[in-house]
């Protein structure tokens, strides 16, 4: 019927009463505006890619990330005197950013954390951890490849096992949410790279959600891929392999820590109207770019479009790319995200990315030909146009989740907004 560059055709217009025409409205000279937001405070409860260690951008600055969870007991512990033989922590990381070899090592530390945590509570990312306990270790971090998984298993001392079970008597685990059982006496872990700098960043990402993805395949539950195994033996030297596992996201209470240290210069945009060719968009739940579509309100308040039928709505912003192996086609984020503030004031993300089961009609995956991003939101606009309450703002968020370590910026000055109309 219409484009952005060519006009509704009319040919065959005359063999219609004049009552039967539809009007049709396209244009892309909406003026946008943007500016940088940053939200210190993130529910980061059971993400699927918690992150450990520190990841440094020049652009952006540092960012450090730590791991919080209880543990779970697999099985019911046999009341036989036992031993610790040995202890390994074994973790599946799902990607891992920056050098660790025998010239560069990093250490992961493990800390015991004194607060007891709760499935019903929110955490989130500024959360403070309590380790006054005092009691930890750390161990090296193995070699790891890149661009694969990796299985890694690292050896912790006796001492720690011993410490986990100290109380023999209370390794037993209940649906009791006060926690009334082992989580008492042992409340969890924090898990941290204290090695890493800005100047020698190393970051991991764990892989939690393979386990929930067997478990609902109908797989069996010996996939558990992140735990703590402590060997033990008898006074016969019968020896067993006792799991206190990391990986239940619906067992147990888990949240990520992120601290963004920015750099002065993104310092000085955040949640400010300053005007720049240039908007940036942050891993980590890092800083994000706020658009604001003002025209979006003539056409709300235009009384010869009062009754319309969105057809087209497409945001599409090109990238900033420097050619010097910080901001590529490869390093840049592929895919980014939209959301609003709804009209119960929360953020949620635009409908158009539920229109089908992997948001591809909503897109905003990278085109590398043209170096661009594109977002289809006409269910977006459509619900704006419709909101008679006015709660609902002309105003979108472009963020990259939690799970995503990958940055990207935005040329502002070139993005552009596509809106067809059919009045009725």
């Amino acid at each position: 019927m219409s484009s952005c560059e060519e006009p509704p055709t009319m040919i065959g217009g005359d063999i219609f009463p004049r009552s039967d025409y539809i009007t049709i409205f396209s244009t892309d000279t909406f003026k946008i505006t943007s500016y940088i937001n940053h939200d210190p405070e993130i529910n980061t409860e059971a993400l699927k890619t918690p992150y450990v260690g520190v990841y440094y951008d020049s652009y952006f600055g540092t960012t450090t990330s730590g791991f919080v969870t209880q543990l779970r007991l697999e099985e019911a512990w046999d009341s036989a005197v036992w031993v610790v033989d040995s202890v390994k922590l074994v973790l599946r990381v799902k990607s891992n950013y920056g050098t660790n070899n025998n010239s560069r090592p990093h250490y992961l530390r493990i800390s015991e954390i004194s607060d007891m945590l709760y499935n019903d509570e929110v955490y989130y990312s500024n959360t403070h951890v309590d380790t006054t306990t005092g009691y930890g270790v750390s161990a090296l971090i193995p070699p790891l490849r890149s661009d694969t998984i990796n299985i890694m298993e690292i050896d912790l001392p006796p001492s720690f096992g011993e410490h986990l079970i100290r109380k023999q008597n209370e390794l037993f685990y209940t649906i009791d949410t006060l926690g009334n059982d082992f989580r008492n006496y042992f409340k969890g872990i924090y898990l941290t790279i204290p090695s890493a700098s800005a100047a020698d960043p190393f970051l991991l990402g764990f892989d939690f959600n393979y386990f929930e993805d067997l478990y609902n395949s109908g797989e069996d539950v010996y996939y558990y891929q992140n735990y703590i195994i402590v060997y033990i033996k008898d006074s016969i030297n019968n020896h067993y392999g006792y799991r206190f596992l990391l990986d239940p996201r619906r067992e147990n209470a888990r949240f990520t820590k992120i601290e963004h240290n920015f750099n002065a210069n993104m310092q000085s945009l955040i949640n400010q109207q300053v005007i720049d060719s240039l908007s940036y968009v942050q891993g980590l739940y890092g800083v994000y770019t706020t658009i604001s579509i003002p025209g979006l309100e003539d056409v709300k308040n235009n009384p010869a479009l009062a009754r319309t039928a969105v057809n087209k709505a497409r945001l599409t912003a090109p990238v900033h790319l420097d050619n010097l192996n910080n901001y590529t086609d490869t390093t840049i984020a592929q895919r980014l995200y939209m959301r609003y503030v709804n009209a119960s004031g929360e953020k949620e993300t635009v409908p158009d990315y539920f229109v089908d089961e992997y948001g591809s009609y909503f897109s905003g995956v990278y085109d590398k030909e043209k170096q661009e991003y594109q977002f289809n939101l006409s269910n977006f606009v459509q619900n704006y146009l419709n909101d008679t309450q006015d709660k609902l703002k002309p105003e979108l968020e472009i963020f990259l989740p939690a799970n995503n370590v990958l940055n990207t910026i935005l040329k502002v000055n070139n993005i552009k907004f596509e809106l067809t109309l059919t009045g009725y």
